[in-house]
Formats: structure tokens, sequence, C-alpha cells
């Protein structure tokens, strides 16, 4: 008899934190599930760990694959599901005994087709709290839970939620491979045009490991892939605009758009990855193009410092220039510049 619950964990070099995550897994309340552990070519001792557990609890089960990336690897667990319903969890991450039973009262209480739950973030120093509104929405109401999630900045993530895996395979959702940043988001905003409900739980059980992370703003991601994630992003949106009219979420999703839009701008001046001019230009019009005819709360469009927005809107090519220079090789002269414009 199928589980109620597939738990996919990629796992890649976390021989350090996998045991923490698994033994987290086989702790937990309810205990209907399978949970595929899938190893992406790790060159440590994580794969032999994972071994090791599936030999001494049957619901666990490992794959071996050649090193080919997290979205490929979840894929792979997709494949290899049979639960009714699908959860994502990062081996270097671990959860409270009651996090699975979270999402199984309110889905035995009320039938919805994604549940999000808030979660921990586990810094070197200090824990912070991301907490949501607990709160059911239907059909058009979807885009104000959208709204919510994507104001705190976690509508993607995939491992702070549940899905209904009937619904993943009639519409043949997966996580895009060719993506290195983002991939998460897609699959969510995929599977958010097939579905008409949504519960977001206050619910904070979910830990996860920040310690070895990169902040945005120190991680270079190629200004290449940022432009597709941008266009696929914005298209997924798009869609869920038109299929649910809420000016509050067409507002946040411009803001979100607009932001990352420069992001990828700014990546383009990177000393070390200094792109020609001609490819700056045409990013500058895309964003002017955008920007033209509509007003954005900033609130919104919050990941990039004010200094950088100022240099965009007076279309500086040069400043912009010199500033990330300044980032590179004088930070400390480029933060007290930054920190003073607010």
């Amino acid at each position: 008899m199928a589980p109620v619950l597939s738990i996919i964990v990629p796992v890649y070099n976390t021989e350090l934190y996998i045991s923490r995550c698994i033994e987290s897994i086989i702790d937990q309340v309810f205990t209907d599930f399978e949970l595929l552990l899938i190893n992406d070519g790790s060159p440590d001792n994580s794969g032999a760990i994972c071994d090791d557990y599936a030999l001494r609890d049957k619901r666990i089960h490992v794959y071996h694959q050649k090193n080919q990336g997290v979205s490929v690897a979840r894929n792979y667990g997709l494949d290899k599901a049979t639960g009714e319903f699908v959860i994502f969890i990062d081996s270097d991450d671990w959860i409270d005994p009651v996090f699975l039973e979270n999402y199984l009262i309110e889905l035995k209480e009320y039938p919805t087709q994604l549940i999000y739950q808030g979660l921990i973030n586990e810094f070197k120093d200090e824990q912070t709290y991301l907490r949501l509104p607990a709160r059911r929405y239907n059909n058009n109401e979807i885009t104000m839970a959208l709204f919510e999630v994507e104001l705190r900045q976690c509508l993607g993530g995939a491992c702070n939620k549940i899905f209904n895996r009937t619904i993943i395979e009639e519409y043949g959702i997966r996580f895009e491979p060719s993506l290195s940043y983002g991939e998460d988001k897609i699959f969510t905003l995929q599977y958010c045009q097939n579905i008409n409900s949504i519960t977001l739980l206050d619910n904070c059980n979910y830990h996860y490991n920040r310690t070895m992370e990169n902040s945005l703003s120190n991680l270079h991601h190629p200004s290449e892939k940022l432009i597709q994630l941008i266009e696929l992003e914005y298209d997924l949106f798009k869609c869920i605009e038109q299929k649910f009219n809420n000016t509050q979420f067409i507002e946040a999703v411009r803001g979100r758009y607009l932001s990352i839009n420069k992001y990828a701008l700014l990546s383009m001046y990177r000393p070390n990855v200094l792109k020609a001019k001609s490819v700056r230009t045409a990013q500058f019009e895309k964003i002017n193009h955008f920007i033209k005819g509509y007003s954005f709360d900033k609130k919104f469009d919050r990941d990039v410092p004010k200094i950088v927005h100022y240099l965009i809107e007076k279309n500086s090519d040069f400043s912009l220039r010199g500033l990330m220079w300044m980032r590179f090789y004088f930070s400390s002269l480029y933060y007290m510049l930054r920190n003073k414009i607010k």
C-alpha cells in the first residue's frame, strides 16, 4: 500500500548534517511516509551514511546518481515517489517532530491543494522566525495568499510546503535543470497555476540551515542566468494575474520583477565579469521600459541598495561601473556610502 507522504531529500556533500536531517524525519509523530534520499554524486561520505540508514528503516530508499544538480535530484525523487503528497527537505536542514503532523491535521480537516508553514532561519549565532498568518484561501483569494508569502520573500523555496502529487503529475510539473537559482520558485508558480486553494499555517517547525550560506549580495549569479529566471518567473506571474485579478498582488509582482531586473543589471558591472556596454544598455532599456507608467510600493523593491536605484534612474552607466569597482576593491568605503543613502 502506498504511503500518504513522499519525502524527497536531495543529498550532496552534507556528511556533517545528513544524519541530523534523517534522524529528525525518523522521529516524526506522523509515520506513514517514504523517505527518498537522492545522492547527487557526493564525493564525501554522505551516500554511505544514507545507505546505512536504509538498512535500518524500510521506509528509507536511497538512489545514487552522478552529480547533476539539485533540480535533477528532486525530479528523480518525483519520478520514484508513490505517496499522495510530496514534501521536499534539504539535507543540511532538519524538522521538529510535529512538522509532518501539522500538515496532516490540516489536510484531514480541510483538503487544500497547497499548504505553507513558517520556518526558523538558523544562522551561526542566532535564530530568526519567519511566521505566516494562519488562514485558508480559496479560488480568487489565492493571490492574497501568494501576496502574503511574496511579501515575506518565501513564495519560492521548496521546503516549507506540501504538494499534491496528483496535480504535479497531471500537469507534468518539474524543476528546471538549466536554472542555478530560483528553480524552486518557478516550480511553485507552475503548481499555483493549477490549484484553487492554499492554506498558510503559523507553525514554525522547519529549521533552515543558513550557517554556510552566502547572501544574495555576496553570491554572484551570472546575469544570463538571472535574466533567464526573470523571464520565466514573470511569464508565470502574468498567467496567475490573468487567472486571479488582485491589484495588490500585481503590484508586488511588478516590484519583485523590477528588483531582480536591477540586480541582474548590477551583476553585469562586477569588475571580473564586466559585460559589454551594448549588453548593459539593453538591460537599462528593458528596466526603463518596464518602469514607465507604473508606480511601485518600495517595500516590494528592496533587494538592491537605494544608491543603485538612484543611479539606474539616472541611467548612469559610468557611475555604476565606479560603484561596483568600489564595492570590490574598497568595500568599507562602499558600505559607508551605501548606508548614508536611506
